[in-house]
C-alpha cells in the first residue's frame, strides 16, 4: 500500500502535533540552540508552539530571537524555517505559550532530521527558559 491509502501504518492524513522540551537556551554572549524533535516520517513543520519557563520581554536593540531551523540528519542543519524576534512589545509571560510558523522549501523533513530551536543573541541577548511545547506537522 502507498502513503495515500488510508491502511498504511503510520501514515494518518491531517495535521499531527509531536510533543517537545526545549532546555534553557542561554544567548548572552552567542547565539545557543539545541535538537527538539526528531520528524518519524518525511513530513512539513507547520508551526512549532512553546510555553515559556519564564517572562521574556521584548527590546529592540537587546533581545533574542527563536529561530526554528531544518537542522537535517545530524542536526547541525542551518535552514531557517520560522522565527519570532522579541522586538519592543513582543512579550511571553511565564506559562504563556508562543506559536511560530513555519513554511518554505526547507519546512520539509526528512525522516529522521531533527527540528531545531535557536535562540539568537541581539545586542546583549537575553535568555528562553526551558519548557514544554509542540510541533504541529504533516505527513508527505
Amino acid at each position: 500500500m502507498s502513503k495515500t491509502n488510508i491502511g498504511y501504518i503510520g501514515y494518518v492524513p491531517g495535521s499531527h502535533a509531536g510533543g517537545v522540551f526545549v532546555p534553557t537556551l542561554t544567548a548572552t554572549t552567542s547565539t545557543q540552540k539545541a535538537s527538539v524533535w526528531v520528524a518519524p516520517s518525511d513530513v512539513v513543520v507547520e508551526s512549532v508552539t512553546l510555553i515559556a519557563g519564564a517572562a521574556v520581554t521584548g527590546d529592540n536593540t537587546n533581545r533574542i530571537n527563536l529561530n526554528i531551523r531544518n537542522g537535517g540528519a545530524n542536526g547541525a542543519g542551518t535552514a531557517q524555517i520560522g522565527q519570532l524576534q522579541f522586538t519592543s512589545g513582543v512579550n511571553v509571560a511565564a506559562g504563556d505559550s508562543v506559536t511560530i510558523a513555519c513554511s518554505g522549501a526547507s519546512a520539509r523533513l526528512n525522516a529522521g532530521d531533527k527540528l531545531v530551536v535557536e535562540a539568537e543573541k541581539v545586542g546583549t541577548g537575553g535568555t528562553w527558559t526551558n519548557g514544554n511545547g509542540y510541533v504541529k506537522f504533516r505527513y508527505v
